[in-house]
C-alpha cells in the first residue's frame, strides 16, 4: 500500500506543512495589525467561507496605517 520512501517522507511533509501554517498565520496577524484589525480575528475570519476572500483582498490591497500601532 505504501512504499518505504512514502512512510519516511510523511512525517517530514507534515512537519513542513505545520511550519508553513505557523509562518502564514504570523504574517496574516502582522498584516492585520498593520491595517488596524485584531490579528486573531483576522485568522479566524480566514476560515469562514466567502468572508475569507474579502479578508484576503483587504490584506493584499488596502494600505496600512500611517501611525505606529500598539503591536
Amino acid at each position: 500500500m505504501f512504499d518505504t520512501a512514502e512512510i519516511i517522507a510523511l512525517p517530514f511533509l507534515i512537519l513542513f506543512c505545520i511550519i508553513c501554517m505557523v509562518i502564514h498565520f504570523s504574517l496574516v496577524i502582522r498584516r492585520g495589525h498593520d491595517l488596524g484589525m485584531k490579528g486573531a480575528l483576522t485568522v479566524i475570519l480566514l476560515f469562514v467561507p466567502f468572508v475569507n476572500y474579502i479578508i484576503l483582498f483587504m490584506l493584499v490591497f488596502f494600505t496600512g496605517q500611517d501611525v505606529d500601532n500598539e503591536f
